[in-house]
């Protein structure tokens, strides 16, 4: 030893007796934590009948649960997977803003573009134009569509300015957005406004930086 003192040598008797109290404190600490794990699992279960609470539904969810939400399947950009226990129907989105597109198996409607909804200044026809809109998602197996599209018209050579509702007026694409959004709602469908702004340019879209000045 180190100190002087003589090394300690212990039987054969008093090893297995180490081994042994060893594995018992492993083994009840092993019932230790299953006991907790499952009284946690049983408390989120009790917390399971939250219905429309949001609120209730987030502090049930587990860590993962939220996490799916912010990636979705890895092989599906359009489903994000639901939580049954807790009843929160899983998102299958389906492109675009100017109704069902060709990622879509089978046929689909041409609607007018949302270009020209934005050009009647009606808030009542944009609200029917997507009601009817919202039905077809629906009918696809959608609940929710990737639009509206409320991109300015800042440079009219855009190849995407048809997608577009308010042209070069915000002021237009901000009242006429809420009567397309209630429109879809009113069908049970989701919508997801994209495009705020900066997606002017389709030429060698992957080949360019969309990064503003700061």
């Amino acid at each position: 030893s180190h100190f002087g003192s003589r090394p300690v040598l212990l039987s054969n008797a008093s090893v297995a007796d180490a081994l042994m109290r060893t594995m018992a404190l492993l083994a009840l600490s092993c019932l230790l934590l299953c006991f907790r794990l499952c009284t946690a699992t049983e408390a989120v279960q009790e917390k399971a009948d939250c219905k429309q609470d949001v609120q209730c539904l987030l502090k049930a969810m587990t860590l993962d649960e939220k996490l799916q939400f912010f990636a979705g399947d890895l092989d599906a950009i359009d489903h994000v997977p639901g939580v049954d226990r807790l009843g929160i129907p899983e998102i299958n989105m389906g492109d675009g803003p100017n109704g069902v597109a060709n990622t879509i198996p089978g046929t689909a409607t041409s609607f007018p573009c949302n270009k020209a909804i934005g050009d009647t200044w009606d808030r009542n026809l944009t609200a029917r134009y997507a009601r009817a809109m919202a039905k077809e998602f629906k009918a696809k197996g959608k609940n929710m569509m990737l639009g509206p599209g409320v991109n300015l018209a800042r440079v009219p050579q855009c190849g995407r300015m048809d997608e577009y509702i308010p042209g070069d007026d915000p002021t237009l694409g901000a009242e006429l957005v809420k009567s397309f959004v209630k429109g879809a709602l009113d069908e049970n469908i989701m919508t997801n406004v994209k495009h705020f702004g900066n997606n002017e340019q389709e030429t060698n879209r992957n080949q360019w930086s969309a990064n503003p000045d700061a």
